[in-house]
């Protein structure tokens, strides 16, 4: 076997690996399933009685032209998400096929990417897929920009390939073809608009050499995309005059009061402050922590907030150290590239890569003036761009000098391997944590969601829960309770609660007393206290319970209290907490039971989505204490 086979097969296993620690140790977020939501409020009949927050009733629902119904996702997000899914949600409904299909709709913008800037496949997958933030915003995605990130390159490259068509059939489905994934990239979410810039500059850098001139480039391809120009400007007309029922809240229920227009906010873009010194000094806060720091793009999950980082001192030095790397390894090959550019046969295409570089500060201006930009998946599509260079340095090294070429390639996999390792061992904050999905597969172990009202009083499992379920589930987030309880008289159904001790507990325990009999089933003994309420039968065998006496408390209560004592495992099966996590790699859990069981348990969590049928009371725990069962008040 050659060294190349050898180094493309490192390549596709660090991507293997590092997707799967991803997968295994980071869990899902409730926003990656929001551009899903169109797909679950017509999959299930009785979405549509949930009209609270995030709704399913009219106020996301569109009419174009006054004909055709369309369904929005949310307010700036719509149907296309749903639509490219609907397919794996039939052959697998399960929250890991959302990732498939992101790795689905990457392959072609790499497959472009190969074309347009002339590159290897190991060499886009290693610069594309093999770097943190890509990858992580691949397999766990609050903003859901996969789409957005392979139309960066698809379209300049059907683009290069219409001004070359040969025929007048094929030119015309070129055409059509810009036009709807323009489109589609725009109705999927709105902020697409701040990838124009960017995708206009890589379009006059791949097909200069058609016609060298700018002004001449710019009317060829006027002349050559007129169709597609119509055929967008079309849909667009069709995609924002669509209106949208306003409804109001009376106190009772939610009535409907006039129009307003498809995307009325936009997308917060602020063209009064282009002016004004806060723009560079948001860019620099945003390079500062996301750039060179590539932790802080799954700092959200830990509860890190980026635009404080670096003037407060709560720098996170181990995550720095495992980026810099990467921007040395880019510097040292940027360097080899203009210090031999002249003196080799097959030098990479000067003005590719310029346009490259100034496609990457139009995207940077162009986010600069969102005021939603603070967070790392706005500022990682410029990052994307750039990543084009950086796959058009390593291919220069691999043509002109392979040892450079395996040495920053290995430098750039160990750190980026190293990067996903550091993020997986860490702990998510509450609203993230794994012990939503295992709430989750405690309702769907009980059967609860084809018997009752599921309400989700607590941000973090609502769209995941609406999409996953029986046909006949009814689903609602935060909805009032005195609502729920009435929905529950008129369709003959038992009441749950799935709630975060840190939110309103104190509201439901006060109130648990007046509806129903509702007990406390399940409780996290964990640090995030995920709970569910019902009124539904359940085997009391099979209950979670708490380890005090007191209705609305948990282990976590008096773990709080004593800072030094361990808390308990609030897994539903055989895996202590530590044991999800890689660092350190001795732990009291992992002594225990080992980090084969604990990947094993995890596998079978993530593929089947439920809990093991096992009694409770063989469940371990830090301090093997017994579990004491909640008597009802």
């Amino acid at each position: 076997m050659t060294t190349d086979k050898r180094f493309e097969i490192a390549i596709l296993l660090s991507f293997v690996f590092m997707a799967a620690l991803l997968l295994l140790f980071t869990p899902p977020n409730m926003d990656e399933f929001n551009h899903y939501h169109a797909l679950a409020c017509i999959n299930y009949p009785n979405s549509w009685l949930h009209k609270y927050t995030e709704s399913c009733d009219e106020r996301l629902g569109l009419s174009l032209f006054g004909i055709i119904p369309w369904q929005r996702s949310y307010g700036y997000v719509g149907i296309t998400y749903s639509i490219l899914y609907y397919p794996l949600f039939l052959i697998w409904p399960h929250w890991i096929s959302t990732k498939v299909l992101d790795l689905l709709l990457m392959m072609p913008g790499i497959y472009a990417a190969i074309k347009l800037l002339n590159v290897r496949l190991s060499i886009a997958i290693l610069a594309m897929c093999c770097t943190f933030p890509i990858l992580f915003y691949t397999f766990h995605n609050y903003g859901q920009l996969a789409l957005q990130f392979s139309l960066l390159y698809v379209i300049p490259w059907l683009i290069y390939k219409t001004l070359l068509a040969d025929s007048r059939s094929k030119w015309i489905k070129l055409n059509v073809l810009v036009a709807v994934l323009l489109a589609a990239g725009i109705e999927s979410k709105i902020v697409f608009v701040y990838f124009v810039p960017s995708i206009i500059v890589l379009t006059l850098g791949a097909c200069w050499h058609i016609r060298p001139n700018i002004f001449s480039l710019i009317y060829f391809l006027v002349i050559r995309l007129w169709p597609s120009f119509l055929l967008f400007a079309f849909l667009m007309y069709a995609l924002f005059t669509a209106d949208s029922p306003r409804l109001v809240w009376n106190g009772t229920e939610w009535i409907i009061k006039g129009t307003v227009p498809y995307y009325q906010a936009l997308i917060n873009f602020d063209i009064n402050r282009g002016h004004k010194v806060s723009n560079l000094y948001l860019l620099y806060t945003l390079i500062s922590n996301f750039w060179l720091n590539f932790y802080n793009a799954a700092g959200y999950y830990y509860g890190l907030k980026p635009m404080d980082l670096f003037f407060t001192g709560n720098w996170d030095w181990y995550g720095f150290l495992l980026s810099l790397p990467f921007w040395l390894c880019l510097i040292f090959l940027f360097i080899y590239y203009i210090r031999c550019r002249k003196r080799v046969e097959n030098p990479i295409q000067l003005h590719i890569l310029i346009s490259v570089l100034v496609a990457t500060a139009a995207s940077l201006l162009a986010i600069s003036y969102s005021s939603n930009a603070k967070w790392g998946h706005h500022i990682l599509q410029p990052f994307f761009v750039f990543l084009g260079a950086m796959a058009m340095l390593l291919q220069f090294a691999w043509q002109n000098h392979r040892r450079i070429f395996y040495a920053t390639a290995t430098v750039l996999i160990v750190s980026q391997v190293a990067c996903t390792i550091y993020v997986t061992s860490k702990r998510p904050i509450i609203h993230h944590d794994w012990q939503r999905m295992e709430a989750l597969s405690y309702i769907k172990n009980h059967d609860l969601a084809s018997r009752a009202i599921i309400n989700h009083l607590s941000w973090g499992t609502y769209y995941i829960s609406s999409l996953y379920g029986p046909k006949n589930q009814i689903i609602l987030f935060q909805a009032p309770i005195a609502d729920t309880v009435k929905l529950s008289k008129e369709y003959n159904k038992n009441i749950v609660y799935v709630i975060c001790c840190s939110g309103n507990l104190p509201l439901l325990s006060e109130t648990a007393r007046s509806t129903y009999n509702m007990r406390l089933v399940y409780v996290g003994s964990g640090y995030a206290e995920w709970q569910i309420w019902t009124n539904a039968d359940i085997d009391p065998e099979n209950v979670k319970v708490i380890t005090d006496g007191r209705v609305g408390m948990s282990p976590h209560n008096e773990y709080n209290k004593n800072k030094k004592a361990r808390p308990p495992s609030f897994l539903p099966f055989d895996i202590p907490y530590n044991s999800q996590r890689l660092l350190p790699l001795v732990t009291p859990a992992t002594q225990r039971i080992g980090y084969y069981n604990a990947i094993t348990s995890r596998i079978r969590l993530l593929v089947s989505n439920t809990c093991p049928q096992d009694k409770y009371k063989n469940v371990r725990t830090w301090d093997r204490s017994p579990r004491i069962k909640v008597c009802n008040k």
